[in-house]
């Protein structure tokens, strides 16, 4: 199966022990997760959006980005976030906490 030609869908829950690292300035890797073909990795960058890469065996890549989720909680909360991208016949989208915020369409074969 691949992204141009299958459907899947991989979530990622993505946290981390610092509480603030979804409001900080670091960047955070949060996979890879396999699924249907497909790797995926989630980085929170340090301008706090989220870039997530998909990829699979025939070669093909995207990436896609993202906002960070709005924060809930308090001091020593842990902040946990879901990742989720799909795939179908070569429409792949990102999901986060829920809320579609990125979709690419992967090229069709010359």
């Amino acid at each position: 199966m691949s992204l141009r030609n299958g459907t899947g869908t991989i979530a990622l829950l993505a946290f981390h022990a610092h509480p603030d690292w979804a409001t900080n300035n670091h960047a955070y890797q949060f996979g890879p997760a396999s699924g249907g073909g497909v790797d995926v990795v989630c980085v929170k960058r340090p301008d706090k959006t989220f870039e997530v890469m998909a990829s699979d065996a025939d070669g093909i890549s995207v990436v896609m980005r993202g906002p960070t989720a709005p924060i809930k909680g308090g001091v020593g909360v842990v902040v946990k976030v879901d990742v989720v991208v799909k795939w179908k016949n070569g429409t792949v989208t990102l999901e986060i906490d829920g809320s579609l915020v990125d979709t690419c369409t992967v090229p069709a074969i010359p």
